[in-house]
């Protein structure tokens, strides 16, 4: 599944820097956007210009970021349902029972429906307590 998502992803972004190429061979249409805020993939490829296989570290850097993002997620997900069915198995009865209560069985749960389902929301707590996204994160301040 990761292949597949990886590949994805990289064709994404593979089609994005073509068109940031095409837009940049533009002259006239570049000169206006010099001048404007630059996005991350702009800066990447002014970076990269000119150095080999710059392109390819560009598409690997950006394929990094977002499955970063969604590998995360993805592993507490995977490690609550371990959890929850190696030591409680109760806790998903429990579980099921609140969200066919609280939204039904022919409804999908969303953000409106959130602050009525709190024993799901211990069980998301609990389980980024037991198993963080990112244990080691640089430390950091709010502004």
């Amino acid at each position: 599944m990761r292949n597949v998502f990886t590949c994805f992803t990289f064709n994404i972004i593979t089609r994005i820097l073509m068109n940031k190429r095409a837009f940049i061979k533009d002259e006239h249409k570049y000169e206006k956007h010099k001048s404007s805020k630059k996005d991350f993939i702009d800066l990447m490829l002014e970076l990269l210009d000119g150095v080999p296989k710059g392109e390819d570290m560009v598409k690997a850097a950006i394929t990094e970021l977002v499955s970063a993002g969604t590998e995360t997620s993805a592993t507490t997900l995977e490690w609550t349902f371990a959890e929850i069915l190696h030591h409680a198995p109760h806790v998903l009865t429990k579980t099921q029972v609140e969200l066919d209560t609280v939204v039904g069985c022919s409804r999908l749960v969303d953000k409106a429906v959130l602050p009525r389902l709190p024993y799901l929301q211990a069980i998301i707590k609990e389980a980024f307590q037991l198993h963080p996204p990112v244990p080691l994160l640089v430390p950091h301040m709010s502004i």
